[in-house]
């Protein structure tokens, strides 16, 4: 690469905890989107083939059915995604990165959290179909980490990474001798 180009900076989401993080990718439907994106139906058709092969190599597990571009990956780092993000690259040309892809996503799913305070008490009618019932917790109860769940529930969840990745493409290409 030439001196000038510098690596950009990892996003915020490189900085939330380990859990489970994703990728998901956009790209141009070439049944419905106008020319030039929408003229190659079998090109669009192959990269996405290497890319979903790329990512599935990668440890990512696809959500949803066969034709979902959203993949994840349990017990793993924002870090190690985004690496994996990264190298998407080596996979795709420039040329057919500029053309067929339209966004590449980092995604970060937070696990579902459970505060389980307050009180049950027994029903005092007995025919009730609910044996107990449930009281909120007033604000003295409350948890004393509270304050750092509602903090985890605030991190980014979400980073569009196709400006990174165009901008590693172009400085790719410019490094390539002519």
């Amino acid at each position: 690469m030439s001196e000038s180009f510098k690596f950009p900076l990892p996003p915020a989401i490189l900085f939330n905890p380990s859990g489970t993080y994703g990728i998901g990718i956009e790209l141009y439907t070439p049944m419905v989107d106008e020319l030039p994106a929408g003229w190659n139906m079998e090109k669009s058709a192959e990269v996405l083939k290497r890319v979903q092969n790329y990512l599935c190599r990668s440890a990512l597990t696809r959500v949803g059915d066969q034709t979902s571009t959203m993949f994840q990956r349990r017990d793993t780092t924002a870090m190690q995604t985004w690496t994996i993000l990264l190298l998407l690259l080596s996979v795709v040309s420039r040329d057919e990165f500029q053309t067929i892809v339209k966004d590449v996503y980092l995604l970060y799913f937070p696990k579902p959290i459970r505060i389980l305070g307050g009180t049950f008490t027994r029903s005092t009618n007995p025919d009730s179909p609910f044996p107990f019932t449930f009281t909120e917790p007033s604000l003295a109860e409350v948890p004393e980490g509270y304050a750092q769940i509602r903090a985890m529930q605030t991190l980014q969840r979400s980073f569009s990474a196709i400006d990174v990745l165009r901008l590693l493409s172009n400085a790719k290409h410019q490094d390539e001798p002519n």
